[in-house]
């Protein structure tokens, strides 16, 4: 990808996370991105994972090579096979430079906020024409028909997204408003964007100071997401008052007429995060896993606090702490699977509805491989390593 500067969103955002994280212990994710709903897509649909260069799906990974900056590739998973998404025989597949500033190639998209694939076609959100907006593209699978689709105007910052069928979430930081002044309170909220009439709805949350949306997933008819935020202002995240002032709670948000509900607020736990159809939950040594849809709750009371990553796999729940992979029911509230990680050391990338996606640490830096979840399941280790061009 291109070069960005990093804004004072970045910082203060950053700023935000690493202090949340300190005081309350927490490893959100560990080396991911957001959870998504694991439910049955097209075979030909990759939405999974949220990450801006790389979405994971059950027969392809789009990713944005890393050795060129700005150029989409598509690998392969069944056939191990790797190639930029540009069909011109004659085209290096250069991304942008010094020496190519206007790179000519089918899979150039540039600088992304998010790309998936729904229905055979790829989508992506763009900031290239500048400042505070940015666009939604639409191209066909060889990187040809490439159509804006929208234009987001007064949007400093896209910070995560989620997809389901023809609805794309997008989820947007503002710190200045559209004159270029500072915000007391940075105006956060949802881009809500129907891929099939091209429409984009602009949903904006109650005002708190810096306030974040954190994880989020499209179940059913609703957006749920996790939030934090402080009800003063803050100049020093180090301060005692700081932890005095922070809240966190799961919402819900209506697709249909924007309503916004509080779900579960922070007081005697500390939300984690969403999972597809779950909230991951830490009460006092245990963690508590709740059901977006009936409100049901499952504890794990041998978890390690923080240090386990949760993952929602179909209709289980996959639990890594400790050097010990764990499956359990969360319909049937009991453990139905465990035994020793692997030896080498890993943390979870992505999984999908056929593959899980670690990363491996290495001399050379951390290596993405993948297994299926069956194979996983099963402690069959034949770890199949991403292309070097995503690495």
């Amino acid at each position: 990808m291109s070069g960005r500067k990093l804004t004072k969103t970045d910082h203060r955002d950053n700023g935000i996370k690493w202090i949340i994280i300190l005081l309350l212990g927490a490893c959100i994710l560990m080396l991911v991105s957001c959870g998504k709903k694991h439910k049955k897509q097209a075979s030909s649909d990759v939405v999974y994972g949220n990450e801006p260069r790389a979405v994971y799906g059950d027969d392809e990974v789009l990713y944005l090579d890393t050795n060129e900056n700005g150029i989409l590739r598509s690998y392969n998973l069944n056939q191990q096979i790797d190639a930029p998404i540009c069909m011109r025989s004659e085209c290096m597949h250069k991304g942008l430079s010094s020496s190519n500033e206007n790179p000519e190639c089918d899979a150039y998209i540039g600088y992304v906020a998010c790309v998936c694939k729904i229905q055979g076609m790829i989508y992506y959100v763009s900031n290239e024409i500048g400042y505070n907006r940015f666009e939604v593209w639409k191209m066909d699978a060889t990187g040809n028909s490439r159509e804006r689709i929208l234009v987001l105007e007064d949007t400093e910052e896209i910070t995560h997204w989620t997809a389901s069928g023809n609805c794309l979430i997008l989820t947007f930081s503002d710190e200045y408003d559209s004159n270029g002044n500072l915000r007391e309170k940075p105006e956060t909220g949802f881009w809500v964007i129907d891929l099939s009439v091209k429409n984009a709805e602009r949903r904006t949350l109650s005002g708190h100071y810096c306030y974040s949306v954190d994880t989020l997933s499209i179940v059913g008819e609703n957006v749920y997401f996790s939030t934090g935020y402080t009800t003063e202002p803050v100049e020093d995240f180090m301060s005692d008052d700081f932890r005095r002032i922070f809240r966190t709670e799961i919402c819900s948000m209506s697709l249909k007429t924007g309503e916004i509900r509080v779900i579960l607020e922070g007081d005697d736990l500390s939300i984690k995060h969403i999972i597809g159809d779950y909230a991951v939950l830490q009460k006092d040594t245990s963690n508590r896993i709740y059901s977006l849809t009936d409100g049901s709750i499952m504890d794990i009371a041998d978890s390690v606090g923080y240090s386990a990553p949760i993952w929602q796999v179909g209709d289980e729940i996959l639990e890594i702490t400790g050097g010990v992979v764990r499956f359990y029911s969360f319909h049937e509230k009991k453990l139905t699977a465990e035994f020793p990680a692997e030896g080498d050391e890993r943390g979870v990338r992505a999984i999908t509805n056929r593959y899980i996606f670690t990363i491996r640490n290495a001399p050379e830096g951390g290596i993405t491989e993948y297994i299926t979840i069956d194979d996983f399941r099963n402690q069959r280790w034949d770890w199949k390593p991403m292309p070097k061009p995503y690495q």
